[in-house]
């Protein structure tokens, strides 16, 4: 019973002993302060290999005691000391903390700031480089570089290159690439150095890459929706955005949305800030009117006054404005408009033969049940609108044919588009044609809204498809367009459509007209807002729309693009004028992509969906530099993707799929998903880290609490043992 009560009083004092000193440490640990390694320069200088610094750096109000705070490094994949940073050492409250190998005024240094610290201990390797800073007791308060590979940044070339790596002004995790940029300035280093850091100083910054978007041609009033989704900064600092309109407007944001009034051509300027450095790139919008026919009656019937706006958003066309306001004579009688969806435009004879002006008309049809007076309506071609001012009856399943001395609007020969528009602003009926056939009319076809070229024209009168025979087709000819690839599908006379592969579409000339059928590689906004990609299994291509004007897509969907080939920033591409321009073909076999060596990409891979592996060979703010045997390549992560980068570090062996791009030096894979980066293997070289601890003074001083605590139990229990055998020895003595 005796010892019993015995141990449960050592437990208890052991266990709050424990407790107590637990708590004090824990306390301690919770309230670490905000300090960083900040700056290595772990190359040396011009002057010396072992001119090298650590640059301490405090985030808080106040100044902070060092004693006792000690650094460690890697050594043969161990984490051993470094150095350990004397009693007495203070850094100032939001300030630095420099320890270098030589002091400023040794001919082996480059420095001209004083460091705060000279110890020769100092030892920053080239590779598998990892500093921790400890504090005195013991707890890990910052990591710097992952500890494989080439460090995170900075820069080394033999005899030419000394740039240090510096931390990012918002630091997070510095074992993260993303944390780290090459410095790019020079401060606290002597005139004459040929490095670049910045002792003592506040660490260079680098300037972010400023896109604003590709040049535009829009009417007035349309709403045009900017884009600079493509500006990033290296050193992944927070960006700030500004819009000169060159109008007299502003606007802020990666997005925003402007209308011009004025007909003209304007610079647009987007700034950009990161804090430090202000960049700025620019566009030209330019800024085309509609110029409004007013169709009057030759019967002279009532002439009404009317305002008509019709400014409204396109549902089919996003170039088409109609922001115009038409004004007749004055009067005060009150217009009933009348509506239907059953006026369409009929026939169109935009190519006679002889002059145009004498012959070509637009004919409007009238399917519905009743008759429809057409005030308040118009046919707009997007550059001109025709406006029915007066009353206009058509009468029901009758037509009513235009003519050019009617509305002294030209019709196109080539590249023509019109839109029948209610007064309330819909677009009720709309076709577009390319090459007008000389002498044939471009009818609907009755079943349904489909429309052909006709011999037969038929103004007044119902539509009779009569089409072209084509005769002596050269055979040879079209044997060679089909074994190429290309279907014309086109008659005489008419522009070509060409019908191709996507392979075959990119090597014709800018501005050709194609149809092409792939699967959505990646669908709208993931890289940007203009642009997606598709792919059919051999190339791929970007599908892009300065309007943004998509269907609903998503990734694997079998469609049908109609455009015009064009190329930007060194890729080629195929523009579409609107979402029309794309037909869903339903259900298909996704193809594999392409699997390919490094070395394999070229010209001929751009915008095609591939697969590449290799090992990590660096990491930067934005990208991974994937290598193999023979060549490299950078994998860079779209902000507008929102992909987590993974966590790879330099010797990981990787496959990646994603969409290859063009850059000024060669070639970039973007994945599109987190998905699809795969880790094929273990860290190459990775070697076990082991945690050094070195006791601190406070760590001693709890050493002897506890032993004494220990000294104390076991001087009760010697005494408690000795009461016993006393008290044992004198009842038996009795």
């Amino acid at each position: 019973m005796f010892y019993r009560r015995i141990f449960y009083f050592l437990l208890i004092v052991l266990v709050c002993g424990n407790g107590f000193f637990c708590i004090k440490n824990q306390s301690k640990a919770q309230a670490n302060p905000k300090i960083i390694i900040n700056e290595l320069m772990w190359m040396g200088s011009h002057l010396s290999s072992s001119d090298e610094w650590i640059e301490l750096r405090n985030f808080e109000n106040q100044d902070l005691d060092l004693s006792n705070w000690y650094l460690t490094k890697k050594s043969s994949g161990q984490e051993v000391l470094m150095l350990k940073i004397p009693a007495g050492k203070t850094v100032k409250a939001n300030s630095f903390f420099l320890i270098s190998n030589f002091n400023n005024d040794s001919t082996s240094s480059v420095l001209q700031t004083p460091p705060d610290l000279v110890d020769s201990d100092i030892s920053l390797v080239n590779s598998a480089l990892q500093i921790k800073l400890y504090d005195a007791l013991g707890n890990l308060i910052d990591t710097a570089d992952d500890g494989s590979g080439a460090p995170l940044a900075g820069e080394y070339a033999s005899g030419s290159i000394w740039q240090s790596m510096e931390r990012n002004n918002n630091p997070t995790d510095g074992t993260l690439s993303t944390d780290w940029h090459t410095a790019q300035t020079s401060q606290g280093l002597d005139l004459n150095s040929l490095e670049m850091g910045t002792p003592g100083y506040p660490n260079s910054n680098t300037e972010p890459v400023v896109e604003a978007g590709g040049d535009q041609t829009v009417q007035i009033g349309q709403a045009i929706n900017f884009d600079a989704s493509e500006t990033f900064d290296p050193d992944n600092d927070t960006l700030s955005y500004s819009w000169n309109f060159g109008d007299g407007g502003s606007g802020s944001g990666i997005t925003p949305t402007h209308v011009y009034q004025i007909e003209g051509s304007y610079t647009v300027v987007l700034s950009v800030s990161d804090g430090q450095n202000n960049v700025s790139d620019s566009l030209v919008i330019k800024v085309e009117k509609i110029e409004t026919i007013t169709v009057t009656n030759t019967n002279n019937s009532t002439n009404n006054n009317q305002n008509i706006n019709t400014n409204t958003a396109h549902p089919i066309q996003t170039t088409l404005n109609t922001n115009q306001s038409v004004n007749t004579q004055t009067s005060q009688e009150k217009i009933d408009y009348q509506f239907s969806d059953k006026i369409l435009i009929n026939e169109i004879f935009p190519n006679p033969v002889g002059l145009d002006q004498d012959n070509e008309f637009i004919e409007l049809v009238n399917l519905d049940k009743k008759d429809i007076n057409l005030i308040g309506w118009k046919i707009d071609d997007t550059k001109k609108s025709i406006v029915f001012k007066e009353n206009k009856l058509i009468e029901s399943q009758g037509f009513l044919v235009l003519k050019y001395k009617d509305t002294k609007l030209t019709l196109k020969n080539s590249g023509g588009i019109l839109y029948l528009i209610d007064p309330n602003k819909k677009i009720i009926s709309g076709v577009e044609y390319d090459r007008a056939k000389e002498g044939q009319s471009f009818s609907r076809v009755s079943e349904g809204n489909s429309w052909k070229w006709t011999t037969k024209v038929t103004p007044g009168e119902e539509n009779e498809i009569m089409e072209e025979v084509v005769e002596n087709v050269d055979a040879t000819s079209q044997a060679d367009l089909v074994e190429s690839g290309l279907n014309t599908n086109t008659n005489k006379n008419e522009e070509k459509i060409i019908e191709t592969s996507i392979s075959q579409a990119k090597s014709l000339e800018k501005g050709t007209k194609v149809k092409v059928k792939g699967f959505v590689s990646v669908e709208p906004d993931v890289f940007g807002t203009q642009y997606f990609y598709i792919f059919d299994g051999s190339a791929g291509i970007k599908i892009y729309s300065s309007k943004k004007d998509f269907p609903k897509l998503k990734t694997e969907d079998y469609i049908e693009v109609t455009g015009q080939t064009s190329e930007a920033q060194n890729e080629k591409r195929i523009n579409i004028s609107s979402q029309n321009d794309i037909k869903n073909l339903g259900p298909g076999d996704f193809p594999q992509a392409k699997e390919l060596s490094i070395d394999q990409v070229n010209e001929e891979t751009v915008g095609a969906l591939v697969k590449l592996s290799g090992e990590v060979l660096d990491k930067k703010a934005s990208d991974i530099i994937l290598g193999d045997k023979n060549s490299e390549i950078d994998i860079y992560f779209k902000d507008s993707a929102n992909l987590k980068k993974p966590d790879l570090v330099p010797g990981d062996k990787i496959s990646v799929l994603g969409i290859i791009i063009p850059q000024t030096d060669g070639f970039r894979i973007l994945p599109r998903y987190n998905s699809d980066i795969e880790k094929l293997g273990q860290v190459l070289g990775k070697e076990t880290e082991n945690k050094v601890e070195i006791p601190s003074d406070d760590k001693i001083i709890n050493l002897k609490k506890y032993l004494i605590i220990g000294l104390i139990g076991a001087l009760i229990v010697s005494v408690g043992v000795g009461i016993r055998i006393y008290k044992k020895r004198k009842t038996l003595a009795k």
